[in-house]
Order: structure tokens, then C-alpha cells, then sequence
């Protein structure tokens, strides 16, 4: 089980609750607390997919080649599991986005960066997760 907040009281900060995160992004999530520590989430083997229906819109010349430019459609979210009370499922914000009534869809937020061996600026995890909020009934 890892420890999960939800909001009590608007501007103050949120009470601590106990929920279990699921990894659905297909790789390990890393996450880095406040106190140094380093929590690993595997995945868990389930695979997500969201239809896609790309075309280029545009094609431009840059050193010498021909370079596409494509818009995507997205689609119906497939393999997504129900929803379950005390569960929540960390996933690409782009699922979590075509899902925007699913609040128990988190993604990967406050990215943290490492260097890599060649210099280059390596995603080595996060520092908390966000969702997609509730759209507000008009």
C-alpha cells in the first residue's frame, strides 16, 4: 500500500489516506518523496491502448530530407480496468485525459531529471502524481 491524499477542506493542505497504486504505464514509475526515499512501482503487466488515427497535415524540408508533420485523432481508451474503491491507477496523461471522468486515472508529475553518461538529460522518475479535474456540471 502507498499513501495517497485527497483534499478535505479547499486551501488546506490534504489529510493523508491509505490507496493502492497500480502501474498500467507499461514501465516502472519511480517516485521521490520529500524525505530522500525512492519508491519503485513495477508494472503490472496490463497494457492500455488508445486508438489513434494519424494523418500528416504537412510536409517540410529541413537538412536535406522531407519532414512529416502529423496530426493525430484520439480514440475509445481500451484495457482500461473498472474502477475499484481504493484503488488508484497510474497511467499516460494521455489516457488520463481521454478518461476525464475517471478520477482514479493519475499520471507522472513534477518530472525529475538526472544526467546521462553522455551528458544528455535523462526522466529518472517524479515527485507526485496529478489527475485530470472533474469537469464541473454546467
Amino acid at each position: 500500500m502507498i499513501m495517497a491524499s485527497a483534499a478535505a477542506v479547499p486551501g488546506m493542505p490534504p489529510e493523508p489516506q491509505t490507496a493502492k497504486l497500480v502501474n498500467l504505464t507499461g514501465h516502472p514509475v519511480r517516485i521521490y518523496g520529500g524525505s530522500g526515499r525512492v519508491t519503485t512501482i513495477p508494472a503490472s503487466g496490463v497494457f492500455i491502448r488508445v486508438e489513434e488515427e494519424p494523418r500528416v497535415a504537412l510536409r517540410i524540408r529541413g537538412g536535406g530530407d522531407l519532414i512529416s508533420i502529423v496530426e493525430s485523432t484520439f480514440g475509445d481508451v481500451h484495457g482500461l480496468p473498472e474502477q475499484v474503491p481504493g484503488v488508484l491507477y497510474i497511467v499516460s496523461r494521455l489516457v488520463a485525459s481521454m478518461a476525464p471522468d475517471r478520477q482514479d486515472l493519475v499520471f507522472p508529475d513534477r518530472a525529475v531529471k538526472n544526467k546521462g553518461m553522455n551528458g544528455s538529460t535523462v526522466l529518472a522518475g517524479c515527485r507526485a502524481f496529478a489527475r485530470i479535474p472533474q469537469s464541473s456540471p454546467v
